[in-house]
Formats: structure tokens, C-alpha cells, sequence
């Protein structure tokens, strides 16, 4: 993926699923307004729920970690 590529380790954790094609990264809460970003990119709105896998998930083409938890989350400026 052109972003995880482009963050390299300044990347946080990053939820992905293979079947729906969509990437998840984790930014701190409130850093973004829905307007700054490209076409295809969304801002999920405060008290959206998404699945959250086990932490050892790491593959597979439903949700999973494609970056663990642990490097604290991405800068939304990044």
C-alpha cells in the first residue's frame, strides 16, 4: 500500500481487510477534520465502531493488524 510504504516507521497501527479493501489507520482522536482529505480516504465520525482482531492477527483477508498495536498511532500531518 502506497501510504504504509510512504510512513514507513512513523506509522501506528494499521487494521486491514483484504475483503472490503479498506485500511484503517489509527490517529489520535479529534486530529483531523473530514475535510482535508484526498478522494477514496474517509475521517470515521467520533463514536464509529469498527472490529477490532485479536492482537496476534496479522494476516488473512477478513480484519487484521497489517502494523501491531505498540509504536503509538500515526500523525495525521504524516
Amino acid at each position: 500500500m502506497p501510504a504504509l510504504d510512504a510512513l514507513g516507521r512513523r506509522t501506528g497501527p494499521v487494521l486491514a481487510n483484504h475483503t472490503t479493501q479498506t485500511w484503517l489507520f489509527l490517529v489520535p482522536p479529534g486530529s483531523v477534520s473530514p475535510g482535508r482529505w484526498i478522494s477514496g480516504v474517509r475521517v470515521m465520525p467520533r463514536g464509529a465502531t469498527i472490529g477490532i482482531p485479536p492482537f496476534g492477527t496479522t494476516g488473512g483477508r477478513d480484519i487484521h493488524w497489517t502494523v501491531s498495536p505498540g509504536r503509538g498511532v500515526t500523525c495525521a500531518d504524516d
